[in-house]
Parts: C-alpha cells; sequence; structure tokens
C-alpha cells in the first residue's frame, strides 16, 4: 500500500486525463477538477481573468486598428487620385479656355475684316453708281445734241 501513496500512481493519472476543454491547453489537467467559489472569488482569480479579457479586448482592438489604418490608406489613395485626376481636369479646362479665347480673338479679326470689306465694297458701289451716272449722261446728252 505504500506504492499507493507515493507519486508515482498519481502522475500516472494525471498524464492520462487530457484537457477536454474546448479550447484546451497544452499539457494535461484533470477534466473533473472544478473551482471552489472561494477561488472564483478570489482577488488572483479575477485578476487573471481580468488579464486574459484585458489581452482580448487589446487584440481585438489592434485588429480593428489595422483594419481601419487599411481602409485609410485605401481612402488617401482614393482621394490622391482624385486630386490628380482634378489637376488633370483642370489644365485640361485652361486649355480649352485659352483655345477659346484664341478662336474669339480669330472671329474678331475675321469679323473686322468682313466689316472693312463690306465698306471697301460699298464705296466701290458707290463710286460704280457715281461712275453709272455720269455715262449715262453724257449718253444722254450726246443723243439730246
Amino acid at each position: 500500500m505504500a506504492s499507493n501513496f507515493s507519486g508515482d500512481k498519481r502522475d500516472d493519472s494525471r498524464k492520462r486525463r487530457k484537457c477536454n476543454e474546448p479550447n484546451s491547453h497544452q499539457g494535461r489537467c484533470d477534466s473533473s477538477r472544478t473551482f471552489h467559489a472561494f477561488w472564483k472569488r478570489s482577488s488572483s482569480h479575477v485578476a487573471l481573468k481580468r488579464k486574459g479579457e484585458l489581452q482580448e479586448q487589446n487584440k481585438r482592438l489592434s485588429q480593428d486598428i489595422e483594419a481601419k489604418k487599411a481602409r485609410l490608406d485605401e481612402y488617401e489613395g482614393q482621394i490622391q487620385t482624385s486630386v490628380a485626376q482634378k489637376d488633370a481636369v483642370e489644365e485640361e479646362l485652361k486649355s480649352l479656355q485659352k483655345s477659346v479665347e484664341e478662336k474669339e480673338d480669330q472671329v474678331k479679326q475675321q469679323e473686322e475684316k468682313v466689316t472693312q470689306l463690306n465698306e471697301q465694297y460699298h464705296k466701290f458701289k458707290s463710286l460704280l453708281e457715281q461712275k453709272g451716272f455720269s455715262v449715262a449722261r453724257r449718253k444722254k446728252c450726246q443723243y439730246n445734241l
């Protein structure tokens, strides 16, 4: 019976029992072991439990921060592409405005040429009419004589 009280048998029984918890840990444990209410309320147990909860919260917060950083980087990339597109559109708008101004200047020059040609045409027409009247008078005068 002395062998029953030796540490050998107890160690063997612990080695055979494996943790049956869903989140099993390394090593072996007694799955039927329960905590007494005193230990559940003890400051060390509460502190360890709180430490585990805080580690889980820290892990979740770290994952959230990483996800938000990734989204932030994505948004910054979108903003940079939008700014680049906006700059390209502004440059195109400036070039279009410049070409419109050039076309307007060309139209003004053409209008000025047209008005000058109209004035010259009217002067020439009036000269032709005057010449026509004088020729007609001469002919009339020649016939009358």
